[in-house]
């Protein structure tokens, strides 16, 4: 396993689905800008990466929900 890389289990795998897991060492929140996962959308949004937290949105505010995103089961 790779700095920064996280074990592949089923847990880890279920939550990455839908999420970005986004491993930092940060001891304040810090705000940071990501780019959105959908297919052919260019559009970015800030995620406050907060310390001892790993999971944040995959997606921008308009693809978060699903029937928004089209992706297969």
């Amino acid at each position: 396993m790779l700095s920064g890389e996280l074990p592949a289990t089923g847990l880890v795998e279920r939550v990455a689905l839908g999420n970005r897991l986004v491993p930092h060492n940060y001891s304040v929140p810090v705000d940071r800008e990501m780019p959105c996962d959908h297919p052919g959308c260019s559009a970015t949004f800030v995620v406050r990466l907060i310390p001892g937290q790993l999971v944040y949105p995959r997606w921008c505010p308009f693809h978060r929900p699903r029937h928004r995103r089209n992706l297969p089961t």
